[in-house]
Formats: structure tokens, C-alpha cells, sequence
């Protein structure tokens, strides 16, 4: 299965935000959106990096006026993993695990096309799962008839 199907259920411009905006805004808006990570995109709309939950708490720990005055881009994450719209969840759980990242930034040509966390991709993997047990049950119990 692929992460497609995931997208088609997520607002892109819910987890995007411009690079130059402060930590503060940032944080506002993962808190009215209740999403953990967000994408941040330069002047031009162009994939810039991540922040996530972590990298603020950390930044915060270190320096209590971070929210206030510091844009964004100042304690975002450059360097990104990303997959395509096509990857299956066998490959996007890999790379999550693999480099240690609870969220993915899923781009197509060139073109960012959303933010999956792996409550997410678990999800799906779990809907995935019980409609194969129900398909098997279904032949079970019409072999028997």
C-alpha cells in the first residue's frame, strides 16, 4: 500500500509555515492544529526544513526568550528525510526508523506534498491489516458452504 491514500485525508497548509515567522507563531499553530511537526517553506514556497515538538522544547530549555523573537528557521531541522506520494508504509516506517524521525515530508516533483507522523502510517497499516483479516474470513466462511 502506499502513502497516498494517507494524503488524500491531510491539509498541506495546515502543516506548513513560513520560515520567517517566530517560534511563538509556530508553536500557536501546531497547538490549534494539534500537530506535532510542521513544514517550513522559504519566500518562494520552497521545502525549506521541519521543526518539530522536540526541537522547540530543546531550543526553549536552552533559551527561555526563544518563543518571542527568534524566527523559526533559526532552530529548524535542515536536514530532511522525505518519501515520495508513491512509497509503500513498509518503506516509510524503514526510514522513520531507521534515521530516528517520528514525521516524513512526503514530496512529488519537486513539490511538497504533506507530513505524515507515524501515528499515521501505523493507522493505516492497522486499517490494512483488519480489512485483510476480514477478506480472509469471508473466504474461510464461504469455502465452508
Amino acid at each position: 500500500m502506499s502513502i497516498s491514500s494517507i494524503l488524500k485525508k491531510k491539509d498541506l497548509s495546515a502543516s506548513t509555515f513560513p520560515a520567517s515567522n517566530t517560534v511563538l507563531e509556530a508553536t500557536k499553530k501546531m497547538a490549534e492544529t494539534k500537530m506535532h511537526a510542521l513544514i517550513i517553506l522559504d519566500d518562494q514556497n520552497n521545502l525549506a526544513g521541519i521543526v518539530t515538538d522536540h526541537d522547540i522544547l530543546g531550543e526553549l530549555a536552552q533559551n527561555e526568550g526563544v518563543l518571542r523573537t527568534v524566527p523559526v528557521s533559526d532552530i529548524m531541522s535542515t536536514k530532511l528525510i522525505t518519501c515520495s506520494c508513491g512509497a509503500s508504509l513498509k518503506k516509510v516506517l524503514y526510514l522513520m526508523s531507521h534515521h530516528r524521525v517520528r514525521h516524513i515530508i512526503v514530496v512529488d516533483a519537486g513539490q511538497v506534498r504533506g507530513l505524515l507522523s507515524i501515528k499515521d502510517v501505523l493507522t493505516k497499516v492497522h486499517e490494512d491489516e483488519a480489512l485483510e483479516l476480514n477478506v480472509l474470513r469471508d473466504i474461510a466462511v464461504a469455502a465452508r458452504n
